[in-house]
């Protein structure tokens, strides 16, 4: 069984990075990111997107990077356990960008 890590990228602009782009940020192939999980908004403000990555391929010390980009502890990002709804335009775990490419 695949054990993947939450990780964390920047995106710039409206759209998110693609997931090469996101793949290049945090130093593993794309083949390593959970093209299923997608990208998942979790700050508009500062345009940070979550995703999840093959524990086995991030590079070591990538927990000592500076800013931090995780791993972080998994979380359900889905508001049906009774949390408040997402604020607007903010994408939840089941509807995330799904390997978006900028072809």
């Amino acid at each position: 069984m695949t054990k993947w890590s939450l990780m964390e990228v920047q995106g710039t602009g409206d759209e998110p990075p693609s997931l090469a782009e996101a793949a290049e940020q945090l130093g593993v192939d794309v083949a390593d990111i959970d093209p299923d999980f997608g990208l998942v908004l979790v700050d508009d403000e500062e345009k940070l997107y979550s995703l999840q990555v093959r524990t086995e391929s991030l590079p070591p010390g990538i927990e000592n990077r500076i800013p931090f980009r995780g791993p972080y502890s998994d979380m359900d990002f889905t508001p049906d356990k009774g949390e408040a709804p997402p604020s607007p335009g903010v994408k939840s775990r089941s509807k995330g960008t799904k390997g978006r490419s900028k072809s």
